[in-house]
């Protein structure tokens, strides 16, 4: 039913998905620069080293003593802008070795580095979506080899329809569903060529072909029947519905013959019929349920002996 009162907001904390990543509603997020603030927490001998390079950085003198180089990521945001620059390098690569690529993506953007940062995805294979919206900016031949590296990432992780779909965005109608056939994803592949391919179009009847073969082969012969119908094959339909035996099914196998035209095939499938009819009148001790009832020519019956599915079944098949 529907509410006649909006729900009372819950008071709960949400989780919302940002880029490649997932944080609650209300926070802040880990941050991109873990380093720096790794730094920014060290012992108190660091951040006097710390401070004391600072100051000579920006006020010039003489270069403290210390035990160690300072890096970018130990002063780089309180010193110069080379060292943003290398503290950007230094965040960046603890990144991508912890496989945080849509961090490291991020920081590419901010230094305007994107060339780099594209090329070197493409290099380790983990080009990501969000890498993706910015890979355009590079130009359309480095977009399209992004793109295509990435639908190699989601082919080797049985990604098939997502691939497909980026093979669409580079116009490769025909790649994105022969992938999808071969990886037996054949509703999503029907369902792309219906709408980019022309209706008499080869690809759409061979679909519905392998399809049928694979429903039959699953004793799905329902779905296998339609597939053949789609697809013209009006005869191979009935053949694969003639392998039901019960009543109903050689019921709508009867229609299903007459709206097709297939007149040779009647004779044996109201035979089967009425001999499926026999069965059901025995087994229930001489009653048939209502809806069973049809009034069948009394020859049919002797005919099924000479004239029976399983003939026309091997003559359609040979």
């Amino acid at each position: 039913l529907p509410c006649t009162e909006p729900p009372e907001p819950r008071q709960e904390t949400m989780t919302v998905s940002v880029g490649d990543t997932k944080r609650k509603r209300g926070s802040r997020g880990k941050s991109l620069l873990p380093l720096a603030s790794r730094r920014d927490h060290s012992s108190k001998v660091e951040q006097a080293e710390q401070i004391l390079q600072i100051a000579t950085d920006m006020f010039g003198g003489e270069a403290p003593t210390s035990s160690g180089a300072l890096t970018g990521a130990d002063i780089g945001l309180y010193s110069t802008r080379a060292k943003v620059f290398e503290l950007i390098a230094e965040e960046r690569a603890n990144h991508v070795s912890e496989n945080h690529h849509h961090q490291a993506v991020l920081l590419g953007i901010w230094s305007s580095d994107l060339g780099s940062t594209v090329n070197t995805a493409i290099q380790t294979k983990t080009v990501t979506e969000s890498l993706l919206s910015v890979a355009v900016m590079c130009g359309l031949d480095k977009y399209t080899e992004a793109v295509e590296c990435y639908i190699s990432q989601l082919t080797k992780s049985r990604d098939f329809v997502t691939a497909a779909s980026y093979l669409l965005i580079l116009g490769k109608t025909s790649e994105a569903i022969a992938l999808l056939v071969e990886e037996e994803c054949y509703r999503e592949a029907l369902a792309i060529a219906k709408m980019r391919l022309s209706p008499d179009d080869e690809a759409i009847k061979n679909i519905y072909g392998k399809w049928a073969h694979k429903q039959d082969r699953d004793m799905q012969f329902d779905s296998a029947v339609k597939c053949y119908l789609a697809s013209g094959d009006a005869a191979r339909a009935i053949m694969v519905s003639l392998r039901r035996k019960d009543v109903a099914a050689l019921q709508t196998t009867v229609r299903v013959a007459e709206i097709t035209k297939q007149d040779e095939m009647l004779p044996a499938i109201r035979a089967a019929l009425a001999e499926a009819k026999a069965e059901v009148v025995e087994d229930n001790g001489g009653c048939l349920a209502e809806e069973e009832k049809v009034n069948v020519d009394p020859k049919i019956l002797s005919e099924q002996k000479q004239i029976g599915p399983d003939i026309i079944v091997h003559n359609l098949g040979s």
